[in-house]
């Protein structure tokens, strides 16, 4: 794998998470409470809304099913109900709670084993469609990629999971995290980015059929969309791809029911997008940060293992409204990545890496997108709060809420906390519970 991809793959799974110096870590939790644990809560400070008294004293957490770290969480909301779909250990598990104060979390429901690659998912989408990679691919010569798609369905005896898979042809390699387009009956349209010898990469629409046991085979996979998928904005069925042949990079935007395209120059060798693009204001959105790749040993970089790291050139917001109509650029800052992003009538939440001389820390801005203005976010957790890792935020009915991975304390069969490795757990909170 080149540096450039190893350095794309690392950001793609970790985020700021893993390997992030300088964050904000307040003492481990002590306080928890999730479905089937017995923990006490302890009383939030008193400066706390009634809003985040309650959430903070209910403490609400849940232990999602597979095993080691979390490799995505991806918070949805609708209707009052928050769901978070997470994978650990290659195992797709689903969490929801009610938006109310205090509200606990249910009982965590496996969707699937064997996944990879959680495509990015609609924000209200509670009950899919999702889409996924197999991690088996690529592991042996004659292994053909492998995407998934599922969606929850409601029955007599609660929700339950219809999954499909289609094997894409000999000689193509996936590229990147699939998206679920769109469902319709037990038909799921997936955007699978891919990889031909002597071509470049391309989009590629998939068509799965859930509730099946037999995967379907598609024998072409004619092109969609040019360039490296990035990032889709669902509502408007956008998707934003990457182009780095003949001539300067670009980021193609497509709306998919037209097949309409516009460019955007890039302003550096390499780039990373938020996957999930919202809509605000009327138009999409997509967050990304370019960079270049650099020596840890030359400046302020954004250290990704060993002696690579990243120079960040700038993180900005893309506003794209119709084909018809110019891209726009807001500029967020310089020195910076890009974690998640959440849309709320004319604001955008952004979490976000910002590199510096001393290290990286974990940051968050409103940016209104009328006019521009941005302002930064001081994470601020109540006392008692472990330190997060993965956040990621979505609107709900009553304002952006941010999931994030927690690490709980639990001592060993002495009683011995210090003799026991953390569990790991996910939360969720409203963001004016965490910054000021």
């Amino acid at each position: 794998m080149s540096p450039p991809r190893v350095a794309l793959a690392a950001l793609l799974l970790s985020g700021c998470g893993r390997g992030c110096a300088e964050r904000e870590t307040p003492p481990e939790p002590r306080v928890a409470r999730s479905h089937g644990s017995d923990d006490v809560p302890v009383a939030p400070p008193p400066q706390r809304s009634a809003r985040c008294v309650r959430e903070v004293t209910a403490a609400a957490v849940s232990i999602p099913a597979g095993s080691g770290p979390l490799d995505a969480i991806v918070p949805v909301c609708a209707h009052g109900t928050l769901a978070l779909y997470v994978v650990r250990g290659h195992i797709l598990s689903r969490v929801e709670r009610a938006t109310d104060p205090g509200a606990p979390f249910g009982p965590v429901e496996v969707l699937s084993t064997g996944v990879d690659r959680l495509g990015p998912v609609a924000p209200e989408a509670l009950d899919g469609p999702l889409a996924w990679r197999s991690p088996t691919a690529g592991l042996d010569e004659v292994e053909r990629d492998d995407v998934w798609a599922a969606v929850r369905a409601a029955g007599d005896a609660g929700a339950r999971v219809l999954r499909g898979d289609a094997l894409l042809p000999a000689g193509v390699e996936g590229l990147g995290a699939p998206v679920a387009w769109r469902a319709q009956g037990d038909a799921v349209t997936v955007l699978a980015g891919v990889g031909r010898r002597d071509a470049p990469p391309s989009v590629s629409r998939v068509t799965v059929r859930v509730g099946s046991d037999r995967p379907s085979q598609p024998a072409e996979l004619p092109t969609l969309v040019e360039g490296e998928l990035h990032a889709f904005e669902a509502s408007r069925g956008v998707a934003l791809s990457r182009v780095a042949g003949p001539g300067e990079p670009a980021w193609v935007l497509t709306w998919l029911d037209g097949m309409r395209a516009s460019r955007v120059p890039a302003r550096a060798p390499f780039g990373l997008v938020v996957g999930r693009g919202v809509s605000v204001d009327g138009r999409s959105a997509f967050v990304m940060g370019e960079f270049a790749l650099g020596n840890p040993d030359a400046g302020p970089c954004v250290r990704m293992g060993g002696d690579l790291c990243v120079v960040p050139a700038g993180l900005s917001v893309l506003l794209a409204r119709g084909p018809d109509e110019a891209p726009v650029r807001l500029a967020i800052g310089d020195g910076a990545l890009p974690d998640s992003v959440a849309a709320r009538g004319h604001e955008l939440t952004v979490l976000y890496v910002s590199a510096g001389a001393s290290g990286t820390a974990q940051r968050a801005a409103r940016v209104d997108v009328r006019d521009g203005s941005v302002t930064p976010l001081v994470f601020a957790p109540p006392e008692g709060f472990g330190a997060i890792d993965g956040p990621a935020v979505v609107n709900c009915d009553d304002g952006v809420w941010m999931a994030a991975e927690i690490a709980l304390e639990r001592a060993d069969e002495a009683g011995d906390p210090s003799r026991a490795a953390p569990r790991r757990a996910v939360t969720a909170l409203p963001m004016e519970c965490l910054v000021r």
